[in-house]
């Protein structure tokens, strides 16, 4: 197997030093979007479970007072 520069750098996962097609730009465009977006909706969620402990606690408060 003839290992010239760019097999070096395509298997090694660094693509520095070659030239991207539009699809391989694409493929990474859509994989960090859908990323963001897992992110946003984990943190919404979370914080959603948050604010709803956190009203049950005041409520449940309310009849102790």
């Amino acid at each position: 197997m003839d290992m010239n520069k760019y097999t070096a750098i395509k298997l090694s996962g660094y693509y520095r030093d070659s030239v991207r097609t539009s699809g391989e730009v694409i493929g990474e465009f859509v994989r960090d979007k859908e990323v963001i977006c897992k992110l946003v909706l984990f943190i919404g969620a979370k914080v959603h479970y948050f604010l709803i402990y956190k009203t049950k606690n005041q409520n449940s408060n309310i009849f102790l007072m």
